[in-house]
């Protein structure tokens, strides 16, 4: 993702910024997606996703909110774009819905045998 092509050519981002420490990462809202799937879970399956959640590198919980962390990378001095070292913040996106599909997957499957 190239900042200076989306989010940081837009002149008020560069004042809301201009002020602040060197920026180091950015975390982006993923609760949107988990929550449109987790809802459809029993109690006892979020929580256990919620759990699992927490436990991924690179994903925290603040607010009640999931975000996904990425390092800002900077070159001439300038932010230029986000890095995901190795893929990690990537990988554990795929866990968090790995682990919703599972218990989806659990539940259908409890809801056959009956």
């Amino acid at each position: 993702v190239l900042l200076y092509e989306g989010v940081f050519k837009e002149p008020r981002m560069h004042r809301a910024f201009r002020d602040c420490a060197k920026l180091t990462s950015v975390k982006v809202s993923i609760t949107w997606a988990v929550s449109s799937r987790m809802e459809r879970l029993s109690p006892e399956c979020t929580l256990s996703v919620e759990e699992s959640i927490c436990n991924l590198p690179n994903i925290v919980r603040q607010d009640g909110h999931f975000l996904a962390c990425f390092t800002v990378a900077v070159r001439d001095g300038k932010v230029s774009h986000l890095q995901d070292t190795n893929d990690v913040t990537a990988r554990s996106l795929s866990q968090i819905f790995r682990f919703i599909a599972f218990h989806e997957l659990r539940e259908a499957s409890i809801v056959i045998e009956l």
